[in-house]
């Protein structure tokens, strides 16, 4: 996994957060957190999982993966 970069408006430590998911028969949704724990700015993406019909969850988005790559995104290094 990708590790996070702090924080682009105070420096502080970033952590990854998620949850409790949200299910029906077929379907699991997950909300994934980025916040600061120094100024707690945080972002959010959904991660949406449908269920295969073995019994297996796909992932329809990954925003777990697209909010990391979002939160280390910076304009310039």
């Amino acid at each position: 996994m990708e590790e996070l970069k702090p924080c682009p408006f105070c420096g502080g430590k970033a952590k990854l957060e998620f949850t409790n998911p949200e299910c029906t028969c077929n379907y699991v949704s997950i909300d994934w957190f980025v916040t600061c724990a120094k100024c707690h700015f945080s972002v959010r993406r959904r991660t949406d999982y449908v269920m295969r019909q073995n019994g297996e969850f796909d992932p329809v988005v990954d925003g777990r993966t697209d909010l990391m790559r979002f939160w280390n995104g910076r304009a310039e290094e």
